[in-house]
């Protein structure tokens, strides 16, 4: 018997862990990468420079956690070691950043330049594991992420952001640990179908982002942990609430709007499909002319990103939106409400009715787009319809509600414009 058991002993030490039982248990190292597109956030309040400074006292541990910093995007910076004129990618450790790729100004709305980025991380920061933030404006599904301000305007849409994941190191067979979004707008269900193949786990926000984006403190907090992708970004959502809850305690007129939550992309499935099936009854509904109970109950949803004129945007959350429906479709709300509880694990806002994952669904009162495809609503303009479509192979023709450089800046309503540039992503 001691010799099987010593047998047996032996083994254990031989044998690799299987992948599943290591992602349990954690990993060993991470490299995050962080794809800052300054724009007017640093251009004219410096946030870049703040949240990088942020990274340098964040106490990190640089034995098991690299960070790399791509900058890029903005027509002026708060700090002389960034040229506007130059894409460089910075190391944070000790106390300033340390410069280790510098190139002539790329186009940081370019998909190329995000999957080039990728790639300098892995090849040459190899890693257990690695994470991603995405740094700048973000507008939700129709918009997609980044205002290069050396480039008209130009950002990233949803497509081109897939596109550039595709050309990375993370198409499929190897996902990203985690990635989050440090802009606006893009915790929804749209955005989460088309990441799905290519993180784990995702960290967004519903609502417009205060200025000061994540607290970047949560890189100390990461690096000293599991460096699984829900422990990271657990750390991102309570380090960033926890500090914007503190900055309303002590001055009521800064208390921010905060939602943020972390999706297991793994878990999407069900939630497409239930949305899926509850859209369809939608639009038998509106076949069966209940138009008008079921606009109420639409226009009664909790939506995201409004301006001073208006809700531009048409995002709503999700799981409210189900829970108004309910008395008109009962079975296929349940099934989607069933379905978020899996997806979305961890939420945490202060803004009512939020409940961690929207949905570009459109209030038919401006004009309609008759174009569509992959995670956009394709409408009908007769019927005053929508449903979503996630078909992959129509992704191309899915189209972004606004050309580079016009699409609307999401802030408070009443806030001016100079005052949005400070206030939220």
């Amino acid at each position: 018997m001691n010799r099987v058991l010593a047998l047996l002993a032996a083994l254990l030490l031989i044998l690799p862990a299987h992948p599943a039982l290591a992602e349990a248990e954690g990993y060993g190292t991470q490299t995050v990468m962080v794809y800052v597109v300054g724009s007017d956030l640093e251009g004219d309040g410096g946030l870049a420079t703040g949240d990088i400074s942020e990274m340098l006292r964040s106490g990190l541990d640089t034995q098991r956690m690299n960070v790399l910093v791509m900058t890029g995007g903005s027509k002026r910076w708060h700090t002389p070691l960034i040229a506007s004129q130059k894409t460089s990618i910075f190391r944070i450790e000790g106390r300033r950043p340390e410069q280790v790729f510098e190139e002539p100004i790329r186009n940081m709305g370019d998909a190329e330049t995000l999957s080039s980025f990728l790639h300098y991380g892995v090849e040459n920061y190899p890693a257990e594991s690695y994470g991603l933030v995405l740094w700048n404006h973000g507008g939700g599904p129709m918009v997609g992420f980044g205002v290069d301000d050396q480039h008209g305007g130009d950002g990233l849409t949803l497509m081109e952001l897939s596109r550039a994941f595709e050309d990375s190191p993370f198409n499929r067979a190897n996902r990203l640990e985690w990635l989050a979004f440090d802009a606006c707008l893009m915790a929804s269900l749209e955005v989460a179908a088309l990441m799905a193949p290519y993180a784990r786990f995702m960290v967004a926000s519903e609502e417009v982002l205060p200025g000061k984006g994540f607290d970047y403190g949560f890189l100390g907090d990461a690096s000293r942990g599991s460096l699984r992708g829900d422990d990271v970004s657990r750390a991102i959502i309570d380090r960033t609430y926890d500090m914007y809850a503190s900055v309303g305690e002590n001055d009521p007129y800064l208390n921010h709007a905060v939602t943020l939550s972390l999706l297991d992309l793994d878990r999407l499935e069900p939630v497409r499909d239930g949305a899926n099936a509850l859209f369809e009854g939608l639009e038998r509904g509106l076949q069966m002319e209940v138009y008008s109970d079921i606009a109420r109950r639409r226009d009664a949803t909790k939506d995201y990103g409004r301006t001073a004129t208006g809700n531009l945007y048409d995002l709503v959350d999700l799981a409210h939106l189900a829970e108004n429906l309910s008395p008109v479709y009962p079975q296929q709300s349940a099934r989607l409400a069933e379905a978020l509880e899996g997806l979305v694990v961890y939420n945490r806002a202060n803004v009512p009715s939020s409940a961690g994952l929207s949905i570009y669904s459109p209030f038919p009162t401006r004009g309609i787009s008759s174009r569509h495809g992959a995670g956009c609503t394709r409408i009908s303009a007769s019927r005053r319809t929508t449903r979503p479509f996630w078909t992959p192979s129509g992704a191309s023709s899915c189209p972004t509600a606004w050309p580079p450089g016009r699409a609307p800046t999401p802030r408070p309503s009443g806030a001016t414009p100079a005052q949005a540039n400070i206030t939220c992503r």
